[in-house]
Parts: C-alpha cells; structure tokens; sequence
C-alpha cells in the first residue's frame, strides 16, 4: 500500500515518490590507464600512433611487452578507443588489413566494446568502408552488425551515410535484408534514403523489393527528383519528337529507347505505391514540407556545423541532421503566415530538367499536368523559364489541353510567351558558345512558343504593362548589344 498523507479537507493524497533514474550500463572499455599520466604518456600514446599508422608491428611489440595488461581490452584515448577503434578509423586500408591481427588477440565480448559515443570498432570499420577488416571482425564476432551505434545508429546506416557502396552491399546481405529485433521500419528507411542520395539504386531496389511500404516516402521522391542524370539512360519515343529549330541548333541527338536505369525502375516501384493512396495523401508527398518562415538561416547554420563534425567523429550526427528534417517535414502549419513550399517534387523535377522523371510521374497521374506551384506556375512555364526543352516538347503530347495550358498565367501576369521573353539564365545560355549563338537560341525558343500560344494572349500584357515581345526586347538589350560588338 502506498503512504499518504492528508490535506486540510481531510482527503488522503499520495505521498510524492522518489524518482527512479534507469541506470544504463555502457560497454566501456577499461579506462585505468587514462588516469595515471605516466602509463598514459608511456602506453597510450605509442600504441595510439601505432595504431592510427596501420603500423602492426610497432603495435604488437607494445602489446607484448605489457601483456599483464591485456592492452586490446583496454581505452588509449579521452574518447574511450581501444586501439582496434582508432585503426578503424584510420584511412590506409593497406595497413588496416595488417593491423586487423589485432583481432585475433580479442575476445568476442572486447570487439563489442564501444567508446564514449557508443560506437564499436565495427561501426567506425563500416563507415570506413574497409570490406576485409569488417569480415574480419564478423568472422570472429557475427553479431557485431547488429549492435547500434551512437544514438542508436546501425553501422549498415552508418557504411550508406558515407556512400561506401561495397561496404553496404555486403552489410545488407550480412543483416539478413535488415530483419531482426534491431531493425524498426524507421532505420530502414534511414538506410534507403541515404542509399538513393548516393546513387546506390541497386541496393535502394532490394530494399523496396523487401520491404515496400518503405516506398511510401515523399522524402525519396524529393531526392529523385533532382537527379536528372540517374534516368539518363531513358529515352521514351515522346520525349523526342522535334521541335526542329531548337533541337537541331543544340545538336540534340535522337536515339532509340533504352534499358531502364535502376533509378526508374525504383522509382516506378515509388510511385506505384503512393498512386494507391488517397488523393489528399498524394498532394500532401506532392507538395512536400512547407518552408519555415523563420530560424531558416539558423538551420542552415546548424546543418552546416553538424556536417563540419562528421569529418572529425561519425557518430554524432548523422540523427540530428535527421531530427533538422523531421522538423521541417512536421512543421506543415505556422499561424498567419502564408505558407510557400519550394521543395514541391513537380517543379523541383521541372528546375532540373528531369523530364523521365515527370513522364513516369505524369504517365501513372496524368492530372499532374494542371498541378501549379507557389507563382501559380505549371512545370510547362517552368521548363520554359529554365529553358529545358524535353518537358516543354510534352506539350505535343497532350493534345488540345496545351491550349487551356499555354494561355494560363501566373501571379505576375505572365503567361509562357512573356516567361520566354526573359533572358534564360546564365548556366542555361552558356550550353552554346558564344553571344551571336546564345542570342538566336533565345530568338529560337520565343519563336517556338510564340508559334504554340493561341495568338489572340501573344500581345497581352502583364502586371508590369509589358507585353512579351517589350519584355524580351528589355531583358535582352544587354545580351544584344554583347553580339553587335
């Protein structure tokens, strides 16, 4: 029964009770050494270069010369490191593998020891990337993967972290598909999306395959969505019906359709997943987080610093970068203020000129084509700002919806005829040289679009009174007169 005590009005209350602290109990390594100088400048320090230096034999004398104290179970640095974590860590795979001798002086229970950010030799091994010195370890030890590292970091996550391909291919397998009780769908996804910002598809494709409610992430179609180049190797016929100006002046070449990329075939796999959900689901993975009106160049600064700390210790970081992102996603709402959202995968995609990206998207949703962003601006008008022809040229495509599409215009008054009348963007124009050509492309593009707006809005005019042909005059007097001298 538990005490109580009584108030004024006679009504027994529970007596507060002491809280109770769980007490967590690190695998540390033993730090005896740490303490007294003499042992740490005498011990510590000579087995600590060794070991950063790969330099196995200098390493092993030391280890034989105090053998009363079993030197591999034992911490050489501030940081808690057993000389097995600083070799680890170190960049010379050669002497690495030479210095993984180490391990067969270790018991299975002192390679699972960590230092003082929780990680273990291994995890630090995995980031590494050093395939031979992590099977080393496994061979001894096979249950080294699934231990976490810092904040709970599997060293699988930590291997795609670092875009160490080989290092993850081999981890994958070697975790069984990333089954177990160490693995919650929040760690896995940590996993693929690291895998497809560095390019790795083959892998991302296994991971979808096993696990597919993974693929419902906006956050994966956000990181596609700016990689043009991933879907290269696509080349649907569509995409490259001429617009025989423009693509004869950029020497455009027309080839036949080729093998799927993994990129398109994971995303293919993405987005069947969230075409199955309901259309408000599907808007929200669309639209993407909405920007955050303040602290913004704040977060920028705290991105900045942690990604400054990886290069100096992997473990402390990569869940805060994490956590910076959960908050952008999370904060959807933020009282009177009008709310923008940049990251919206359509024209993120439509910026880029990632045109097989948008024709798979379009092709499973064709309603996306009436889909606008915050300047009230289809991925047409924006492909014609930025100037890439293969998502401008889907216009052909969609037959004579393009005449209720072209006229649109957007919170300026301008419609697409007025958007190619603005000078094209430096990196845009400087895809051909010189100024005579830079300036034929642009008369090229406005010609093209001129021919392609029904002609009764070619001379409306916009918010600022000018109609398309006074806003292409202006906005490129400069790169004229450049072409005349």
């Amino acid at each position: 029964m538990k005490p109580t005590s009584t108030t004024a009005q006679g009504v027994a209350t529970p007596r507060p009770q002491p809280s109770r602290t769980k007490t967590i109990i690190r695998n540390l390594p033993i730090r005896d050494l740490l303490g007294n100088r003499a042992q740490y400048l005498s011990i510590c320090v000579p087995l600590y270069n060794a070991s950063i230096k790969g330099d196995w034999e200098a390493a092993r004398d030391i280890l034989n010369k105090h053998q009363d104290l079993d030197l591999v179970g034992y911490a050489i640095s501030e940081n808690y490191d057993t000389a097995l974590h600083i070799a680890a860590s170190a960049k010379s795979s050669k002497q690495i593998e030479k210095f993984v001798n180490l391990v067969d002086k270790m018991t299975k229970e002192q390679l699972e020891l960590k230092n003082d950010n929780d990680n273990t030799a291994f995890c630090l091994a995995a980031a590494g990337g050093n395939v031979k010195t992590v099977m080393t370890m496994l061979q001894k030890n096979g249950t080294l993967g699934d231990i976490p590292g810092s904040n709970g970091m599997m060293p699988l996550y930590m291997a795609s972290l670092f875009g160490k391909h080989e290092m993850v291919n081999y981890l994958y397998d070697k975790s069984r598909e990333m089954h177990g009780d160490c693995w919650t769908d929040k760690n896995r996804s940590w996993v693929l999306q690291k895998c497809v910002e560095a390019d790795q598809y083959d892998i991302a494709l296994k991971i979808v395959s096993r696990w597919p409610l993974l693929a419902k992430s906006g956050i994966l179609l956000g990181v596609l969505a700016r990689k043009p180049d991933a879907f290269k190797g696509i080349k649907p016929h569509f995409i490259w019906r001429i617009i025989c100006p423009i693509l004869a002046l950029i020497h455009v070449k027309v080839g036949p359709s080729e093998k799927a990329t993994d990129a398109m075939e994971l995303l293919k796999i993405i987005w069947s997943e969230i075409v199955k959900l309901s259309k408000d689901e599907i808007s929200g993975i669309i639209r993407g987080p909405a920007d955050l009106p303040t602290n913004s160049g704040k977060e920028k600064e705290d991105v900045e610093q942690l990604l400054g700390s990886i290069l100096e210790n992997v473990a402390k970081m990569p869940t805060r970068i994490h956590n910076l992102w959960s908050r952008r996603q999370g904060d959807q709402e933020v009282k009177g203020v009008n709310q923008t959202f940049s990251s919206r995968v359509l024209f993120v995609a439509a910026e880029m000129g990632n045109t097989e990206f948008l024709v798979e998207l379009i092709r499973q949703y064709p309603d996306l084509i009436w889909k606008t962003n915050d300047n009230e601006q289809t991925i047409f008008h924006v492909a014609i700002s930025h100037r890439h022809e293969g998502i401008y040229n889907l216009l052909h495509e969609i037959g004579s919806m393009k005449d209720m599409i072209t006229p649109m215009k957007d919170r300026k008054g301008n419609n697409m005829l007025h958007l190619v009348g603005k000078c094209a963007k430096k990196k845009r124009l400087q895809v051909i040289s010189g100024v005579a050509l830079q300036m034929q492309r642009e008369l090229l593009w406005f010609k093209e679009v001129e021919g392609m707006i029904p002609p009764s809005y070619r001379e409306r005019k916009n918010n600022d009174g000018l109609t398309p042909h006074e806003l292409f005059s202006k906005e490129h007097k400069d790169l004229l007169a450049s072409g005349e001298k």
